[in-house]
């Protein structure tokens, strides 16, 4: 049996793959922040706005109205979801994979919370030169990216009892077969496309269970 997971994190991604025949729980990205960006909001907005689309959204912009006044003008009223207290409510207390797509903020906030809360077996990372804008980053982003960083920039197989590993497309080995786990990406053209559009290095997962099959490709433009 499979059971997947998609978490309302708003903007950026965070998805949990259970693998009930042996126990096993995948988790792919985080994000935990505390509000709504305000791209998302707009966005969400303008898809479902009831009239006077153009003064809400220019309240918004100036600041009259905030993002709960402008999603409950949407008829929007779904709540973001943590994924620790997720875990926490729904008895998981061990990773088996960690897969970090790739290294935008927003597949990595509260990704220093998860590792020091949580048993996380094997990381999945690729390694890269991305860099952030650290001034950009709320005190908490940023231990997230050093811890990030940490082990993205690794030479170990192992750093604090978990094992890091860089599957790409095409990798096999005897945990992903058993799971049906194709890696369609990256590769080494992607990895390279990657250091101008960090999108284009992320996992992409393809997963086949009782004739289905379920895709998922992190921020992929194109595979």
């Amino acid at each position: 049996m499979l059971k997947i997971h998609f978490l309302n994190v708003g903007h950026g991604d965070c998805c949990l793959v259970e693998f009930i025949d042996n126990s096993r729980v995948a988790m792919i990205d985080i994000n935990r922040t505390a509000e709504m960006d305000k791209n998302s909001v707009k966005e969400i907005y303008e898809s479902s706005f009831q009239g006077e689309q153009d003064i809400n959204r220019w309240l918004f912009e100036a600041g009259v109205i905030n993002s709960s006044v402008l999603l409950e003008k949407a008829g929007y009223d779904i709540q973001l979801q943590d994924p620790l207290e997720y875990l926490k409510n729904n008895n998981i207390t061990s990773i088996f994979r960690y897969i970090s797509t790739h290294p935008h903020i927003d597949h990595l906030s509260g990704f220093h919370d998860l590792i020091t809360n949580l048993n996380i077996y094997n990381l999945w990372i690729i390694k890269n030169s991305y860099t952030q804008d650290e001034e950009k980053l709320t005190e908490s982003q940023k231990k997230d990216w050093k811890l990030y960083k940490k082990f993205c920039d690794t030479s170990n197989n192992e750093i604090d009892g978990i094992t890091v590993i860089r599957p790409e497309e095409g990798s096999k080995a005897e945990y992903y077969t058993q799971d049906n786990i194709s890696i369609l990406a990256p590769n080494a053209a992607l990895k390279k496309e990657g250091e101008s559009n960090t999108n284009e290095m992320s996992y992409v997962l393809l997963i086949t269970y009782n004739g289905r099959k379920i895709l998922l490709p992190g921020d992929a433009e194109e595979i």
